[in-house]
């Protein structure tokens, strides 16, 4: 069994801080996979029911996941061309974790954090799962099928076994990321669409020379793995009361903010101005004063993020960016 060079694609690694790396969870026993059709099946957990590995290997009862960087599989991509966000490509940069790291692979692949569900002959629906859903696409990267669902590729969380593979369902939020793979990870109810649970608004202060803001700003509950840090959150100048106007490339770069149910305002935020929206896709977008909000795709965390302190958790250094015919900017609580 082999022995990860990085226990998260969470902020750890982006942080540069050691931590004792623990022994792999199972990932590498995927490797039954590579031999025959993938088996997904449906199972409850604190965010609902979300899709799961099936069948009678090792890691089945794993959730699955899906990464916000990887465009949408069109039905015409069966074959060939698909060029997903998480890659094998290898993370160099020096961490306290060790690298290089790779996003994804096989599951028998080396040094990576997600490995891909993959499967040799079209993926078999269990109970409760759409079966129209379901289908896979053929990745270059990885030289193989990878299992699909509403056109997500899926991926499985190469856990310590400390830590437990359904990494998601361990704490209050179901959002995770950003780097250093620049994505958030959901899980997948079996409508196709995440299962984030209800997002929850925070404060974040600034700290001088590290934050892009002075004042307080807005900021949203992210990564189970790290105690609920707190990431920025930005809003879209294109966007209209009740409508976002970043999708498709944009929302890959700057993340919609989803909710299940209402979200939940933390200390400092102001109730009365916390909202939703639907997007196309019918997923819902948190609002602030009925603007749309987004985490950072490329949000660059800093230290105190584990200090436990009242500080900040990211550097907001998404504030001004201009893309997409747009400017994003911070907003105060």
């Amino acid at each position: 069994m082999r022995t990860p060079r990085t226990i998260s694609s969470l902020v750890l690694a982006a942080a540069g801080i050691g931590v004792p790396l623990l022994a792999a969870a199972g990932p590498a026993d995927a490797s039954a996979h590579s031999a025959q059709s993938a088996v997904v099946v449906v199972q409850h957990g604190p965010f609902g029911p979300v899709l799961a590995v099936g069948g009678h290997s090792k890691i089945a009862g794993q959730s699955l996941y899906y990464a916000t960087i990887d465009p949408i599989v069109p039905r015409s991509k069966v074959a060939s061309g698909y060029r997903p966000g998480c890659t094998t490509r290898f993370y160099t940069k020096p961490t306290g974790l060790g690298s290089p790291i790779a996003c994804t692979g096989t599951a028998v692949s080396k040094d990576i954090d997600w490995p891909a569900l993959t499967t040799s002959g079209p993926p078999v629906a269990g109970t409760g799962v759409r079966r129209a859903m379901l289908g896979r696409v053929f990745v270059k990267d990885l030289g193989t099928w990878q299992v699909t669902y509403a056109g997500h590729p899926l991926y499985i969380f190469d856990a310590p076994a400390a830590l437990g593979a359904n990494i998601l369902e361990s704490g209050p939020s179901a959002t995770a990321g950003v780097p250093p793979w620049h994505t958030a990870w959901r899980l997948l109810a079996p409508s196709g669409r995440p299962a984030t649970g209800p997002a929850t608004l925070a404060v974040e202060r600034p700290i001088p020379g590290q934050t892009s803001y002075a004042g307080r700003v807005l900021g949203a509950e992210v990564g189970p793995l790290v105690g609920e840090g707190i990431a920025t959150v930005y809003t879209f100048s294109r966007d209209r009361t009740g409508r976002s106007a970043c999708t498709g490339a944009c929302a890959r770069m700057f993340i919609p903010l989803l909710t299940t149910g209402m979200p939940v305002a933390g200390p400092g935020v102001r109730g009365s101005q916390v909202g939703v929206i639907r997007r196309p896709d019918g997923t819902q977008q948190v609002t602030y004063r009925g603007h749309p909000l987004y985490l950072y795709g490329h949000e660059k965390f800093l230290q105190n993020f584990f200090a436990g302190t009242p500080s900040t958790s990211s550097a907001g250094n998404g504030n001004h960016v201009h893309a997409f015919g747009g400017t994003f900017r911070v907003i105060q609580p």
